[in-house]
């Protein structure tokens, strides 16, 4: 029997996340068409295990990874522990090295490594303009909460703002941070915290260089 070719990656609803085209890239290694008759059957289980495994709880790529991993081992390409690595080391370099989009997907991984996760430079928040940009980690999302670390250079300012539609919890790591919470000043230093509840306007200066840690809830990208 020739095994089916390996169809493509729906894009009908969604485009394509980084993990999908990692995965795809792995299909193309395994089910490509290389000669042998040692690939010929590691295809064709592939492409079995594929059909077998389906189903409407795991997605395209979700099954397809599924059926990958069962090939492999069957044939003594690699033990699990191998593959559990190598998953590992895939599903963080997605976080990782995927971009921020406009909506910010929930990590794929309970692990973020801080030293590789990508930095955005942003220039405005809540729509208000920032005379000095910062940064911005994203460490963690999942459907509930958003974890963030924002390093702020001396002098950096933030305009008045205020969140409608979430609430914050603030902890400030290193440095010295002038606050106005609700028309209340406070200047935090290492070690204290602070909460933005929702609607109420608030500022920030950095004193010194600072970096502080956010989480959001519910999620929601305000740059």
């Amino acid at each position: 029997m020739t095994a089916a070719p390996p169809r493509p990656i729906d894009r009908t609803d969604r485009e394509p996340t980084f993990f999908d085209k990692r995965v795809d890239a792995m299909l193309t290694l395994v089910t490509g068409q290389r000669g042998t008759s040692y690939d010929r059957a590691l295809h064709q289980r592939a492409v079995d295990l594929y059909h077998a495994l389906e189903s409407e709880t795991r997605t395209y790529s979700e099954t397809w990874l599924l059926a990958i991993k069962t090939a492999l081992i069957e044939r003594g390409v690699l033990s699990e522990d191998e593959i559990g690595r190598k998953l590992s080391t895939l599903n963080n370099e997605t976080l990782q090295e995927e971009p921020v989009p406009g909506k910010i997907e929930n990590f794929k991984t309970n692990y973020t490594d801080g030293s590789k996760a990508p930095v955005t430079k942003i220039e405005k928040v809540e729509g208000k303009p920032m005379p000095v940009p910062v940064s911005v980690k994203v460490m963690s999302k999942s459907d509930n909460i958003l974890m963030l670390e924002i390093q702020r250079p001396k002098g950096a300012r933030d305009a008045v703002h205020q969140h409608d539609d979430h609430e914050t919890a603030c902890h400030l790591v290193s440095g010295k941070l002038k606050l106005n919470i609700g028309g209340k000043e406070f200047m935090a230093n290492p070690g204290d915290s602070w909460f933005h509840p929702k609607g109420v306007p608030h500022w920030s200066e950095a004193i010194e260089d600072c970096i502080q840690i956010e989480v959001k809830s519910p999620p929601v990208k305000t740059w």
